[in-house]
């Protein structure tokens, strides 16, 4: 995996999960500033944000199992903060396994790269239906 791009004690998250997409799926990412503008996360909030991350990345929401698949980017509930993005990574030597593995990047669940984790694990951070967002990596979306 490339170095990842954190976050500091602001409402940047959905704008740090593209980018942290665009850099482990090997694409320029776009300037996080432009994303924070573009999104207005720097008022609390992800305006617009599945469009800007099917422009930038071609992905699209989709449901639990698409995602689980292949990994992207997920809302998950921080118990401070709320509603929070981040970037999940399917570890591949899991892959088609019942034992699959994910990594979780700028998650607030420990450091910038929380390893290892089960999707049990994740689904109890999930939040209730209505605010829960996943978009898939391209290949397994639709």
């Amino acid at each position: 995996m490339s170095e990842f791009v954190g976050q500091g004690n602001d409402s940047t998250c959905v704008a740090v999960a593209v980018v942290n997409a665009c850099l482990h799926l090997g694409v320029p990412p776009p300037p996080l500033e432009s994303l924070v503008s573009e999104m207005c996360c720097d008022n609390g909030g992800a305006i617009g944000a599945d469009a800007v991350i099917s422009r930038v990345l071609g992905m699209s929401a989709c449901d639990e199992d698409s995602f689980f698949d292949a990994g992207g980017i997920l809302t998950i509930m921080h118990p401070i903060f709320n509603l929070h993005a981040c970037l999940c990574v399917a570890d591949d030597c899991f892959k088609g396994t019942e034992r699959w593995r994910y990594t979780l990047v700028n998650s607030w669940l420990g450091p910038l790269v929380c390893r290892n984790l089960g999707r049990r694990e994740i689904e109890q951070f999930l939040p209730n239906e209505h605010n829960r967002k996943m978009w898939a990596f391209p290949s397994v979306a639709g």
